[in-house]
């Protein structure tokens, strides 16, 4: 039987059955194999399967770029002109001395005549740089566009870059992370499906291996042993709450 005896719904029919190798390799039949096999209705849902089978709470997961940024949001020092009257000098140590406001974006300062004294011992002053601010050569022109662009991975990788610590494989970051969900939406379901693939592949089995036990060095089991107080912590606390509001029995 042949292909381009079929209507493209037939072939969609057909192709629904196979796996993605064997669906490259029909591709090759023919360009009306390769235009079958290539379209949206084929790969659609391919793609949404396994977008839900690999994905997580970004936010619950501590280590991921979310979790640090809530830490530290990596906002940008200080550029702008010399503060004067009186003399001030940003600090710029990236450690809490940069805020957003409604008004723009902060920076802690200290009188520059305290520059030989201890950083605790100096006096501080917040100096504001009103919106528009620019960050990662984009101008942001107000707290929640400034908020929301901080939430993104380029923004994380290349504030970690200015502070020399370099950016992450691309192969090893979610694509719906690196590209945001609208622009990853956007793609043909085929090549979602493929990006995502490729992303499970490289990750799974560093997780398998993370998740043996034989696998764990001294600062891992120190870490679980941490994260399993913590743990217990939490519930004796809610424990204690019950009890207090009589839900003891």
């Amino acid at each position: 039987m042949s292909f381009s005896l079929l209507s493209d719904d037939e072939c969609i029919r057909i192709l629904s059955h196979l796996e993605e190798p064997e669906l490259d390799l029909v591709a090759e039949v023919s360009k009306t194999c390769a235009r079958v096999a290539r379209c949206d209705a084929v790969w659609a849902s391919r793609a949404k399967d396994l977008c839900a089978r690999y994905t997580f709470d970004r936010r619950d997961f501590e280590g991921n770029f979310l979790y640090l940024l809530e830490q530290d949001p990596l906002l940008p020092a200080y550029d702008g002109p010399p503060l004067r009257m009186p003399y001030l000098t940003p600090e710029n140590s990236g450690q809490g001395d940069r805020k957003i406001d409604d008004m723009g974006l902060q920076h802690r300062c200290y009188p520059s005549a305290q520059r030989g004294r201890a950083p605790s011992e100096r006096e501080r002053v917040w100096v504001t740089t009103e919106f528009p601010v620019t960050c990662c050569g984009a101008r942001h022109a107000s707290r929640a566009a400034l908020e929301q662009h901080c939430l993104d991975m380029c923004h994380y990788e290349r504030m970690q870059s200015a502070r020399g610590n370099g950016r992450l494989p691309d192969s090893w970051i979610d694509p719906r992370l690196r590209l945001g969900q609208a622009a990853f939406t956007a793609l043909p379901k085929r090549e979602q499906y493929l990006r995502v693939h490729l992303y499970v592949a490289k990750v799974l089995p560093e997780i398998e291996v993370m998740s043996d036990p034989e696998n764990w060095d001294v600062l891992d089991k120190a870490n679980l042993e941490r994260l399993s107080r913590q743990g217990l912590a939490f519930l004796e606390e809610l424990i204690a709450g019950a009890n207090r509001d009589g839900f003891n029995e």
